[in-house]
């Protein structure tokens, strides 16, 4: 009896080492190559009619050659275009080999394509699949009042923040959606299958884009490999989103896309009749790049504040897209190093990944060392698409910063508004949000959970906070404090206590104050707010934290700072005015003794 076979070949990934002439993928605005797919068919027994389905290059095909040459286009399900290659008169070892010349142009945010089948049939691009599996979790991540643009940006970037690239060369299928969630580790399909489903979650469509791609970021070797991606449907638009290398809006030309599907699940296939058997083996794609455009690398401007050493200070870099693009930037600022390759300046949190639509402006806090005698540090900051500036600053003088308490809690819900205070005007910012703001307070929204990081600076003050971003919480809380106390007096402090659930609770409240703790135990009824007074006792003068807490299943916590000043008499106010007195002195004779020291290098 004659039998009909079929052999589906799930595609793995190959790549082949070439030298390339351009140093970021990031910034190739135009990539024209020659890219050949061939493979070897092993044939034994009875076998007939043997057909092969391949699929080709869905944009920038300007030529293609096969042999043998029997072949046809066709469609598949997903109105995706392929080849099938035919054989008719059998030999044991049969080859195929099929030349796409391909001239393939970057994926702007404003760009607009004719929707054809993914557009009529959405139901596709929303439907969950075994390998888009989503959870509760992912819901509740994926959840937030928010654009459809802004959702796209902000699960791109989670992804690319707490997922970690690791390939398996043993691995031969592509993981699902929930097993990466869960273990937060895999390559290119399990990032794509991941975001698919948390932006399907959300009701936003999405297809997933199987292709090659170039870049030197997941691999030792630089090379065009194969690549998954994803579009979403926003505003009317396919936007395409690389969760692995972190492009949204704009999608360089190394991006090919082979295919739009609904998931990993990409396979070419071989047929044919008989009782006999078929192996299929391929080999890795061969390439040559025949010219590359890039793109205009991005502006950047710096400025740096004035700072003593020892002492923190603020670098301020605006950032602007040429031609009113949007895109995500990953920018970086790196100091100069001592003879012992150390940083000079501690800068904190030096790489932030933001949308640009088309310009920001961008904060880092800085701490300058303290050195044995002034000095000149040169700071540099660059992009993916190969802009860099560099801004020398002198570190010198005794500029004075204090370090302040900001006003803020240190748990919130998802979705929760809160505000974070300063008892000076200054600059708000985050290296986990692309805003900042000036200003006494900062009023917030995240939608995210994590960990965010806050910096406040003002000339002579700066500040750091650590706030936690949590999906379940029982209690909220807020404090009311004094702004100042006087040294040897008691005082007074509320905190403001919120149940959150519909159930009673019996939550522990604590305060800590210096060398102070005081504890109660508070009875809330279901979505009962109380407040409960704590009285205090200030002892030195000085700036103290303040933390209030309250602890049942989940715990919630405050923190604040007090200024404890000293009782103002006829002693502590000579003081005062003495030590005033003498800086003013001490600050005059080292500038005379600067300028003399001018004098006498241009003299002698």
């Amino acid at each position: 009896m004659k039998k009909t076979f079929t052999i589906y070949l799930a595609i793995v990934l190959f790549f082949s080492v070439v030298a390339i002439a351009f140093a970021s993928s990031k910034a190739v605005e135009q990539f024209d190559v020659e890219l050949v797919k061939s493979g070897t068919l092993y044939i034994s027994g009875d076998v007939k009619d043997v057909y092969l389905d391949l699929y080709i290059p869905q944009k920038g095909l300007e030529n293609i050659e096969v042999s043998p040459n029997n072949y046809e286009k066709i469609k598949d399900e997903y109105n995706n275009a392929m080849i099938r290659i035919r054989w008719n008169n059998l030999s044991g070892i049969e080859k195929y080999r099929v030349k796409f010349k391909i001239k393939s142009e970057a994926k702007h945010y404003r760009d607009t394509e004719f929707m054809g089948y993914w557009y009529q049939h959405l139901e596709k691009a929303l439907e969950e699949t075994p390998l888009t599996k989503q959870t509760d979790e992912m819901r509740q991540l994926a959840y937030g009042n928010e654009t459809d643009m802004e959702k796209l940006i902000r699960l791109t970037t989670w992804a690319k923040k707490n997922l970690r690239y690791e390939r398996d060369p043993k691995k031969r299928q592509t993981k699902s959606s929930d097993w990466m969630f869960k273990y937060r580790r895999g390559a290119c399909g399990e990032y794509a299958n991941l975001l698919t489903a948390l932006l399907r979650s959300a009701g936003i469509p999405v297809r997933y884009v199987v292709g090659y791609a170039y870049s030197p970021e997941t691999t030792n070797a630089t090379a065009l490999e194969s690549h998954a991606w994803v579009e979403a449907l926003v505003d009317g638009r396919w936007i395409p989103a690389d969760p692995t290398w972190l492009e949204v809006g704009y999608l360089d030309a190394t991006h090919i896309p082979f295919a739009y599907l609904q998931d990993s699940n990409f396979t070419e296939s071989i047929h044919w009749r008989g009782s006999g058997t078929v192996q299929w083996k391929k080999n890795a794609i061969e390439y040559s790049i025949l010219s590359i455009k890039e793109r205009e690398p991005r502006i950047l401007a710096m400025s740096i504040t004035p700072v003593g050493a020892g002492e923190y200070g603020l670098i301020t870099l605006d950032v602007a897209e040429h031609l009113k693009q949007c895109s995500m930037a990953d920018i970086a600022v790196q100091s100069c190093v001592d003879n012992m390759h150390y940083p000079v300046l501690e800068i904190r949190d030096e790489r932030r990944m933001l949308w640009l639509c088309p310009d920001k402006t961008i904060y880092w806090l800085f701490r300058a060392r303290d050195l044995s005698s002034d000095y000149k540090c040169v700071v540099t900051a660059f992009d993916q698409s190969g802009a860099t500036v560099e801004k020398e600053i002198v570190v010198a003088g005794n500029e004075e910063t204090e370090q302040i308490a900001l006003d803020a809690p240190d748990q919130v819900l998802v979705n929760q508004q809160f505000a974070i205070k300063s008892k000076t005007g200054g600059l708000f910012f985050s290296p986990n949000l692309t805003d900042a703001k000036e200003g006494r307070e900062w009023r917030l929204v995240l939608k995210t959970p994590g960990r965010y990081k806050f910096y406040f600076y003002s000339p002579g003050f700066f500040a750091e906070k650590d706030i936690d971003v949590v999906t379940k919480k029982e209690t909220s809380l807020y404090v009311y404090t004094p702004e100042h106390v006087i040294a040897g007096q008691n005082f007074s402090v509320i905190v403001n206590l919120r149940n959150l659930l519909n159930r009673r609770i019996f939550p522990t409240v604590r305060v800590i104050f210096y060398n102070q703790t005081l504890e109660d135990i508070a009875v809330l009824q279901p979505l009962e707010d109380i407040n409960l007074t704590f009285k205090l006792r200030a002892s030195k003068p000085g700036r103290y934290k303040f933390v209030a807490l309250a602890e049942s299943d989940y715990l919630s916590s405050y923190t604040t700072a007090i200024d404890v000043e000293e009782q103002k008499t006829i002693v502590t106010e000579l003081k005062k005015t003495t030590k005033s007195l003498l800086k003013k002195i001490f600050s005059f004779f080292e500038l005379f003794g600067q300028y003399l020291k001018s004098v006498l290098e241009k003299y002698i």
